[in-house]
């Protein structure tokens, strides 16, 4: 059964998160994906915690089902090597600073000259212009400066909190990887490969539209849309219960908790006596009793909880993994699927375990010459990264 993008193959130089994400969404899709990594220490994301055996246990979270190639990127000959891929690659994609790529003789005219049909796709944190265009990028940095820590601030607080969850990197994979299948939708038609940019501080900010546009012109602030009630509320157990109730479901909220105040059978009660009818009982009976009623309410999961949640399993939210080292381990699994195109979990590359059949595949070199290149320095393999 073939896969949505099999007969693609893509040239992987992306580090750390957003890049490596989107490159295994593709790979998933059915692309084959070439991971070039940097000798010795590979993928920075590779000496990332936390760690089993000494092996990271998050670089297979957004490397799995890729072949790796490790090269001094440096090295005159690794360099020669790279072009000579060009020719068989579809996608060129890559996150470095800006300049970066351009050092290494891969700038956007000589590659798109060796392959007028490549796209060059470019993820990073402030892209390649503008005056942060060569700043540290980091999920909290990005999340900081793109508006994300100030939407969830809530006033009068002493200090900002991080939410965590490498959002700005999440949702600048996902835009990355629209842009590129934009891209091939567009050389479909022209024949013509295009250079493309996404860079997560816009991504980040994209998902403040509406809060933006009414600042511009307001200077207000949005509040949650027609909500009555929105909070959270710990239960007798010690978890959050969140209630997030319309204005048009305020009255049945009342009916069900009881709480309408004194001569005003519409004023929403206060969050102290929301939170003591809460705090009685268990979470999952709060949620029950108002989704039931139409009012929407959840209770706020931590991770063991979220792998042990019936849901998630029956929507197959979670793979088993075959890490290097470790053996067995459980991983979010890709968050779509498509009918007649399906998903396969392939295994968690070592550092340049695939030298030989990539550059055998593509560039017909045979097991002598690509020792040889290991021996000279050219290219390395390594069983595996461990923290230095």
């Amino acid at each position: 059964m073939k896969k949505a993008l099999e007969g693609l193959v893509v040239l992987d130089f992306t580090r750390y998160i957003a890049g490596p994400y989107a490159a295994y969404l593709l790979g998933h899709l059915g692309a084959y994906v070439i991971k070039v990594e940097k000798a010795v220490v590979g993928d920075d994301f590779r000496l990332y915690p936390p760690f089993y055996n000494g092996e990271s246990l998050a670089f297979p979270s957004y490397n799995s089902t890729k072949h790796c190639v490790s090269m001094d990127l440096r090295n005159d000959r690794a360099k020669e090597i790279l072009k000579e891929l060009l020719p068989h690659v579809d996608i060129l994609m890559q996150n470095f600073r800006a300049g970066t790529i351009e050092k290494m003789g891969l700038d956007w005219e000589t590659v798109h000259s060796i392959n007028p049909r490549i796209i060059m796709a470019n993820n990073s944190g402030f892209g390649q212009d503008g005056p942060y265009s060569k700043r540290v990028a980091f999920d909290s940095i990005i999340q900081s400066e793109g508006g994300l820590i100030n939407s969830v601030l809530e006033a009068g607080a002493s200090r900002p909190w991080y939410p965590g969850g490498n959002n700005s990197d999440h949702i600048g994979a996902l835009c990355f990887v629209s842009a590129i299948l934009a891209a091939l939708n567009e050389r479909d038609r022209t024949g013509e490969g295009r250079y493309l940019e996404v860079d997560m501080m816009s991504a980040v900010t994209a998902m403040f539209s509406p809060e933006l546009s009414l600042s511009r012109a307001t200077e207000e602030k949005l509040n949650p849309d027609g909500l009555s009630v929105c909070g959270y509320y710990r239960d007798r157990g010690g978890k959050f219960v969140h209630i997030s109730c319309p204005k048009c479901l305020v009255g049945k909220f009342l009916e069900l908790t009881g709480l309408s105040p004194e001569n005003d059978a519409s004023a929403v009660p206060s969050e102290e006596d929301i939170a003591a009818w809460v705090l009685p009982q268990e979470g999952p009976a709060v949620v029950s009793l108002l989704e039931n009623a139409g009012i929407g309410a959840a209770v706020v999961k931590d991770y063991k909880d979220i792998i042990a949640d019936p849901h998630a399993k029956a929507s197959g939210a979670f793979v088993e993994l075959d890490v290097p080292y470790v053996g067995k381990a459980s991983y979010p699994a890709v968050p779509f699927s498509l009918s007649d195109s399906p998903l396969e979990y392939g295994k968690i590359p070592k550092i340049g375990e695939d030298n030989y059949e990539v550059l055998h595949r593509f560039l017909g070199m045979d097991e002598e010459t690509v020792k040889k290149l290991t021996e000279e320095g050219v290219l390395y393999q390594g069983e595996h990264a461990r923290w230095k």
